[in-house]
């Protein structure tokens, strides 16, 4: 019997061990299935741990004078399951809530990007721009609801018809 092969049940049945490309292929099929359902795994823990109605921080920042914001995500019982709100406070002043999605999807990253040189501050789910926090009117601008462009920019007239 040559080393590539094993003896299952005492010597019954013998049988060939893989080469070593099949070996590598599995390896690499188990590793894409682990990856695959490990995020859903990951979710899954979470939302176990946090349970219904627990708030998550995705993001926060701070801006000039004294602006601060931060991006939640709250799981709920209706499907699909997520609420994302953001809040913004001034100078020392109690959180105010933004309203921004009741019917969203998992938010796997979220961040915030200030932009003092034109008064805002962008959201983003991801690489993609939700919005447009204005420091002027302290109000946030939806890119589902305004004309916002890949910058951040509003257009006139921006408010989209429905």
């Amino acid at each position: 019997m040559s080393d590539r092969q094993i003896v299952l049940f005492g010597g019954f049945l013998p049988r060939r061990l893989p080469s070593a490309r099949q070996r590598i292929t599995r390896a690499v099929v188990v590793a894409a299935l682990l990856y695959w359902l490990g995020v859903p795994m990951a979710l899954a823990c979470r939302l176990l741990v946090a349970g219904p109605g627990a708030e998550t921080v995705m993001a926060a920042a701070a801006g000039p004078d004294g602006w601060r914001f931060k991006v939640t995500q709250e799981w709920g019982r209706d499907l699909p399951p997520f609420e994302i709100r953001f809040y913004s406070s001034h100078a020392g002043q109690p959180w105010v809530f933004h309203y921004v999605d009741h019917e969203a999807t998992l938010w796997r990253r979220a961040s915030i990007r200030i932009e003092p040189d034109k008064d805002r501050a962008l959201l983003f789910r991801g690489r993609e721009i939700v919005g447009t926090f204005d420091f002027v009117t302290a109000e946030l601008y939806l890119a589902s609801r305004y004309n916002i462009d890949a910058e951040g920019n509003i257009s006139p007239g921006a408010r989209r018809e429905r």
